[in-house]
């Protein structure tokens, strides 16, 4: 199974995040992975994504998104 992490921009949060839930929840981490990258571009003042990111234990955030995260 493959999930496209091309999502339009005015889609809900919380529709774009659901998307990585069921991926990871196959163990497939990387299109996880995508799909909470995707929420996150979308709608970086939310915090789920993020937590969603963070949960599984397997993504390391960049500093980047770290800064970011403190700016929210």
């Amino acid at each position: 199974m493959s999930i496209s992490p091309h999502y339009a921009t005015d889609e809900l949060p919380a529709t774009l995040t659901s998307r990585g839930h069921a991926p990871k929840a196959c163990g497939w981490q990387r299109e996880a992975i995508a799909s909470y990258c995707a929420a996150i571009s979308a709608h970086p003042d939310l915090d789920d994504p993020y937590y969603s990111l963070a949960n599984p234990k397997t993504y390391r955030f960049e500093d980047e998104e770290v800064i970011a995260m403190h700016r929210q």
